[in-house]
């Protein structure tokens, strides 16, 4: 990769799979690799790695470690590993606790103190600072070109197809608004040409390598076009193409528009024609590390989980993520899903289970909301009176303890709604059981949760017609 290349790749987004390459360069140590780019990118890393060790104040005049600094900014910023092998990453930790530290040390009278403390001389923390102040200065202007650029001049030299002699075969379409269009939207010269020659190829039902080109050039331009998406499946079909080269090519389209209906939808039939999802519970954890609440990653990923019945290790990933962020709704709705589908299902044993866990969450966060509406969703599925007073008296206990602290919403209508339950199932009209819900659903509505204060109301006036009481709000 000449360093021209790399300057022109600093200017686009900073690609998921690139940054891997890299990881993978820091500690590959097989001369005959043969993944893509090995052999260019340990010759950059190599350099890299050499150059760290000169000053920070000379580096930043080698111009390979400005292009592999923009490349990695974004990464550098981000990264949580400590064992990461990007280039230049570890350092710009330590770079970070340097000067965190020096900050608080910066009011000492001596510099000696502060060489005791942190171990590094005044000098070198400058060196530090000049480096993260430089990896900064990168990040501000990645952001910015990514802001003020598009796929459209994000390539050097553009050719439009109408001046390509390969497709002078090809009669191009214009879009046809009609003669009095309303709207008339003012698509850019090289987005006209290339859905003109889309329409035209369509038309002339033309299924090649060189359409494929098209529809890759059409989808970067316009990502979400279900047309484009589907007319290359059916080109994918006729050429018999390498399944495993368009997975590819789709998982660099979802790594900058993974929140896209259309390219979710294109890997599963690729998938579905490929006939093995091995990688697949690995690519949608991946998208979930980008974005824990993605719905379209979620979604394939049951679907991936449900096809190919490969949800035996499914619970401890779901609770690895469940420790990472306990309030992420996504995680236990999927939780809720894979014992729903799994063989055991809502045995009495699963149920008791959790009960468990959820009451080990709720100690960690009594107002998690995602927790008390799972909580619900297990108790449909359970028979069990001994399960159910167990987290009945739970949370009895919760909200005496409550009285002193916080008072948690959700705690309080938990418990209103079991007591009007437990009326109804043993079809008693038990006046402390009324009562008792009736106090909670007004203190819910006067004191914890006015902004629902109608809904409160209601919920009081329906309870109070149903048992003949006396509305008291």
């Amino acid at each position: 990769m000449t360093p021209e290349r790399l300057e022109v790749a600093a200017t686009v987004h900073i690609d998921i799979h690139l940054m891997e390459s890299f990881a993978h360069v820091g500690q590959c140590e097989n001369l005959d690799c043969q993944r893509k780019c090995c052999v260019q990118l340990m010759q950059v890393a190599t350099h890299a790695k050499s150059c760290a060790i000169v000053k920070a104040e000379n580096r930043y005049k080698c111009h390979l470690c400005r292009q592999v600094l923009a490349l990695c900014a974004i990464h550098l910023e981000n990264c949580r590993n400590t064992k990461c092998f990007i280039p230049f990453c570890i350092r710009y930790k330590k770079c970070k606790v340097i000067t965190n530290e020096h900050r608080r040390c910066r009011n000492m009278s001596k510099g000696s103190s502060f060489e005791i403390r942190v171990g590094f001389s005044k000098e070198e923390v400058i060196n530090f600072r000049k480096f993260r102040k430089f990896v900064y200065s990168q990040i501000f202007s990645l952001k910015k070109m990514d802001d003020n650029s598009s796929d459209e001049n994000s390539v050097e030299e553009w050719i439009l197809y109408k001046n390509r002699p390969e497709w002078k075969d090809i009669e191009s379409i214009p879009q046809d608004d009609g003669p009095y269009p309303v709207v008339s939207i003012n698509y850019s010269e090289r987005y006209s040409d290339v859905f003109n020659y889309f329409r035209g190829v369509v038309a002339k039902n033309e299924k090649s390598i060189r359409v494929l080109m098209l529809c890759r050039d059409a989808l970067t331009l316009s990502p979400a076009n279900y047309t484009v998406w589907q007319y290359r499946r059916l080109v994918l079909k006729h050429l018999n193409s390498d399944l495993k080269e368009e997975l590819e090519y789709v998982a660099d389209v979802i790594s900058n528009h993974s929140k896209n209906y259309q390219v979710w939808h294109h890997r599963r039939v690729i998938i579905e024609w490929y006939g093995d999802a091995t990688n697949e519970l690995a690519f949608t954890e991946q998208m979930l590390q980008i974005d824990a609440k993605n719905y379209h990653a979620w979604q394939y990923r049951q679907w991936v989980l449900t096809t190919f019945k490969c949800f035996q290790n499914e619970l401890a990933f779901v609770n690895e993520m469940l420790k990472n962020d306990v309030r992420n709704n996504s995680v236990w709705n999927h939780r809720y899903f894979i014992l729903n589908i799994s063989e055991e299902g809502f045995s009495s044993k699963i149920i008791s289970e959790e009960i468990n866990y959820i009451i080990d969450k709720l100690q960690i966060c009594l107002n998690n909301e995602s927790v008390w509406n799972y909580l619900r969703g297990i108790l449909l599925h359970c028979d069990s009176e001994i399960i159910k007073s167990k987290i009945v008296n739970f949370c009895t206990e919760l909200y005496e303890k409550d009285h002193h602290g916080d008072h948690s919403v959700h705690l309080f209508a938990f418990l209103a709604d079991n007591a009007v339950e437990t009326v109804e199932n043993k079809t008693e009209n038990s006046k402390e059981n009324i009562k008792f819900a009736l106090k909670l659903y007004n203190d819910l509505a006067l004191k914890y949760d006015i902004i629902r204060i109608s809904y409160w109301k209601f919920i009081i006036q329906e309870l109070c017609e149903r048992y003949s009481l006396e509305i008291e709000i």
